[in-house]
């Protein structure tokens, strides 16, 4: 038998090839349902279709265990606080799926999610002032996207400030 393994990535379909049994963390399961956009994902329908894969949705990891391999996790149910562990043999930890806007909240527009209101060219809602990656509930969180949004928003940056001299 192959070891279980924790997923908690974007593409949770890969664990049917690499793993016999796989929990997915679903915080992002959880973050896409509110987001509205659960419904048109390829990869959770793949991924559904497996019958290896458990979905662990409103838990908490709350430790991973192991000396020198990964051997288990602890997980909370944030609803009835019980504690469980899991073995697995890995953990996948993918992050940034919450925006980090505490700070901008009455300064510029925020969505009901919390993202910043961006236009085609990354403008806020306040001049001058730009927003990219995660904090702009793209479709694709990724870095790749993070740095597309930037050369877009770098290029009307530049164009502004030629217009303006």
């Amino acid at each position: 038998n192959e070891p279980d393994h924790e997923i908690g990535k974007e593409r949770p379909g890969l664990a049917r090839h690499i793993a016999h049994r796989a929990h997915l963390h679903a915080r992002l399961l959880e973050h896409l349902a509110a987001r509205g956009i659960l419904d048109r994902l390829a990869w959770l329908d793949e991924a559904r279709s497996t019958g290896n894969i458990s979905y662990l949705l409103n838990h908490d990891i709350v430790s991973i265990e192991g000396d020198e391999a990964v051997n288990g996790i602890v997980v909370r149910d944030r609803r009835s606080g019980a504690i469980r562990r899991l073995e697995t043999g890995a953990v996948f930890i993918k992050i940034g799926i919450t925006p980090n806007t505490e700070a901008l909240v009455g300064h510029l527009a925020l969505d009901a999610g919390g993202y910043a209101i961006v236009n085609q060219r990354q403008q806020t809602s306040v001049d001058w002032v730009y927003a990219v990656g995660d904090v702009t509930n793209p479709v694709c969180l990724s870095v790749a996207t993070a740095v597309g949004q930037a050369a877009v928003a770098v290029k009307d940056i530049k164009e502004r400030l030629e217009k303006a001299l």
